[in-house]
C-alpha cells in the first residue's frame, strides 16, 4: 500500500508526498529491524537458558542412559537443534561433555581403590567395561588400571615420600 501511493506520488510529481512516504518506509524498516534483534536476543537467551538447564541434566543423570534424545526433550527443543547449540556454546558435543563426566568420576573412584574395574564402568554409565577402557584412554592418555596403578604408585612410592620429605625440609630452611 506504501509502495503504490509512493508510486502514485511520483507520477503526479509531488515530492513533499514521495519524502513523506520514503521517510515513511525507513520508520518501517527500522522498526522491523529493532524488532529482529529482540527477537535474536531473546532467542539466543532461551538457547543460554536451554543450554544451562541440559548441562544441570546431564550432571545429574550422566551415570544413566543420558541420551541426546532425552537431554533435548528435558529441555523443550529437537536433538538436532539442541546438538547444534550445545556444541557451538560449550566446544563439544553433548555425548562429548557426558563422556567427559564420565571419565571424571572414574577417575575419582580409581583413586579409592576398592572397586573393581566392571563396577567403576557400570557405576559411572559406561555401556561396558570394553567401552569404558577405551574412553578412558581416548581421554586420558593411558588405560583406567595404568591410571590406578601409577596414581597409587606416584602417591605411596619410596621415591614420592622421600621427595616429599625433602621438600618439606627445604621449606624449612
Amino acid at each position: 500500500e506504501l509502495v503504490q501511493s509512493m508510486l502514485w506520488a511520483r507520477e503526479q510529481g509531488d515530492e513533499l508526498l514521495q519524502h513523506a512516504g520514503l521517510l515513511t518506509l525507513l520508520a518501517w524498516v527500522q522498526k522491523e529491524s529493532e524488532r529482529a534483534v529482540r527477537l535474536r536476543d531473546i532467542h539466543k537467551q532461551k538457547s543460554r537458558e536451554a543450554i544451562g538447564r541440559a548441562m544441570e541434566y546431564m550432571e545429574a543423570n550422566f551415570k544413566g542412559k543420558c541420551t541426546l534424545e532425552e537431554v533435548a526433550a528435558y529441555v523443550h527443543l529437537s536433538p538436532v537443534y539442541f546438538h547444534g547449540i550445545f556444541r557451538k556454546a560449550v566446544g563439544r558435543t553433548p555425548y562429548e561433555y557426558v563422556t567427559r563426566l564420565r571419565v571424571e568420576e572414574a577417575k575419582r573412584l580409581l583413586l579409592t581403590g576398592s572397586m573393581s574395574m566392571a563396577d567403576i564402568s557400570e557405576a559411572c554409565g559406561f555401556s561396558s567395561q570394553s567401552y569404558f577402557n577405551h574412553s578412558f584412554k581416548h581421554r586420558v592418555g593411558v588405560t583406567p588400571g595404568e591410571y590406578r596403578r601409577g596414581v597409587l604408585a606416584g602417591y605411596f612410592s619410596e621415591n614420592a615420600i622421600l621427595n616429599d620429605t625433602r621438600s618439606k625440609k627445604e621449606d624449612i630452611k
